[in-house]
């Protein structure tokens, strides 16, 4: 078999720094010796070697089959997690509707007593600010008692009725609020020659009578609420409505 010999000169790197005169001349000479020629090195290179990696081929229908052999087992665990869900305790609606009408309720109390204190403090050096505020107060409450009535009428035309116990809860916020609306009344009443002396008369005057629509009304549609005590809430309308005609009449 023929020896091959494969020979090169580079350029030595080290003395051509130290002498660059010497660049060209100096070489370091390189020798390879085969049994095979370079060429048939190439050819022994094995065929796998020689290929380029073969690349993941993706295939969507089996990524699909394996996708819906999962399902069973994600559907499960979302049903799981459903029914966990549904299984814990609700907020019982008898008693949010309760909380409602309690609380609305005291917040026209709470608007009415503000009011009461803003009428007190009326007089010659404030009416051109505090008239207007008496108005805009009583249009407030207005939308208020009006706003209670809406949500008690959403509980449909046969709602649940409260117990009792809470039936009695709200007879007592209800008896509230009308002692504090009464005292509002009697205040205005007393301020009547002095609002009418400004020009205030006749928007107190429609706006009581717009509470009076209103807390009809608002008794209705509370009573279905509470049956138990629906003559002590009627016997507290009754004495707001007294109050309410006194004071229409005095500021016709």
């Amino acid at each position: 078999m023929l020896e091959f010999l494969l020979s090169c000169s580079l350029p030595n790197p080290l003395e051509s720094s130290l002498n660059p005169q010497r660049r060209r001349r100096s070489c370091i000479k390189y020798q390879w010796t085969s049994t095979f020629s370079p060429f048939e090195h190439l050819a022994r290179i094995p065929h796998s070697l020689s290929q380029p990696p073969k690349l993941p081929t993706y295939h969507p229908f089996t990524f699909t089959m394996k996708f819906f052999s999962l399902l069973p087992t994600v559907c499960l665990a979302a049903l799981s997690g459903l029914s966990s869900v549904l299984a814990a305790p609700t907020t019982n609606s008898t008693s949010d509707a309760s909380i409602t009408v309690i609380t609305s309720i005291q917040s026209v109390a709470t608007t009415s007593g503000n009011l009461n204190t803003l009428c007190g403090s009326i007089n010659f050096f404030n009416i051109a600010i505090v008239g207007p505020q008496i108005a805009f107060t009583l249009q407030k409450i207005v939308t208020s008692v009006a706003t209670a009535t809406a949500q008690i009428i959403q509980m449909g035309p046969n709602p649940v009725a409260f117990s009792n116990t809470v039936a009695v809860q709200v007879v007592v916020v209800l008896t509230s609020f009308v002692k504090i609306h009464q005292l509002l009344l009697s205040t205005i009443i007393g301020k009547h020659g002095f609002l009418a002396q400004f020009g205030f008369a006749a928007p107190v005057r429609l706006a009581l009578v717009a509470i009076e629509g209103g807390v009809d009304a608002f008794a209705f549609a509370l009573i279905k609420l509470i049956p138990t005590q629906s003559s002590a809430a009627v016997k507290q309308v009754t004495m707001l409505k007294a109050s309410l005609n006194v004071a229409i009449t005095t500021y016709n």
